[in-house]
């Protein structure tokens, strides 16, 4: 039972001018109305909408995944993983490694196929 219904409950029978903290500090001391009353949390943090961009390919999001297993056995140890933020289509190339040449030289191959 709420904390009104407990408070129309009371004032039916009896009369006090304190009666409202009084039945606020009996519910909030007993173990049932503190099991099924509503916990109330304030957000910090004002929720902003997720910006979408009009054209494909305007924002891409790229992500750099080193020491796969799998990939070893063709040589190569790591991927490069690429999303593009309006359509939410990922590309993932595999690369023999990390450095700067073929990092970029692999990003500039899935920019000049999918434009």
């Amino acid at each position: 039972m709420g904390l009104e219904k407990t408070r129309d409950r009371f004032r039916s029978s009896f009369f006090s001018e304190g009666i409202r903290a009084d039945v606020k500090n009996y519910c909030d001391s007993r173990k049932e109305c503190q099991i099924t009353q509503k916990v109330k949390t304030k957000n910090s943090v004002p929720v902003a909408p997720v910006v979408k961009h009009e054209w494909p390919c305007q924002v891409e999001k790229a992500d750099l995944i080193g020491s796969i297993e799998v990939l070893k056995s063709k040589g190569d140890k790591c991927a490069l993983w690429i999303v593009d933020q309006h359509t939410r289509w990922g590309e993932t190339i595999s690369m023999t490694n990390l450095k700067d040449k073929v990092t970029c030289e692999t990003s500039i191959s899935i920019f000049l196929r999918a434009g």
